[in-house]
């Protein structure tokens, strides 16, 4: 009897070697940390701290076979400022303070301008 090969291609683990390690990434994740959050120093009273369970978890970035997403989701971040420092605890971390709603307004603004064509922008 002939063996059937159904397997299905959803598990990353399985995939063809035309894919790669950044098809993993989702951009829209970063655009939305950086429009929620802006870096801030490690001392800073605001400052919320996300550590590598918390990154993980966020972006959803878990090791596979192909290797780890969170060290591309590391590298697009550190791009915008957003580096990892030690904090009291000692482990690393990526230290940020919500924006104000003014900011967050005004960065999404000039997303808005620089990512979607015209026709796809709202005019009141």
């Amino acid at each position: 009897m002939a063996e059937k090969k159904n397997k299905k291609k959803s598990d990353p683990e399985d995939l063809d070697e035309g894919v790669s390690l950044e098809d993993f990434v989702i951009p829209q994740k970063v655009d939305a940390f950086l429009r929620a959050f802006e870096s801030c120093a490690v001392d800073d009273e605001e400052a919320e701290q996300f550590d590598e369970t918390r990154l993980r978890t966020f972006f959803k970035a878990y090791p596979c076979k192909m290797g780890d997403p969170l060290t591309i989701y590391l590298a697009k971040l550190e791009a915008h400022q957003f580096r990892m420092e030690v904090g009291l605890s000692g482990e690393p971390a990526i230290f940020v303070k919500l924006r104000s709603r003014k900011q967050a307004s005004s960065l999404i603004d000039r997303m808005d301008t620089v990512l979607l064509p015209e026709s796809s922008v709202e005019t009141e």
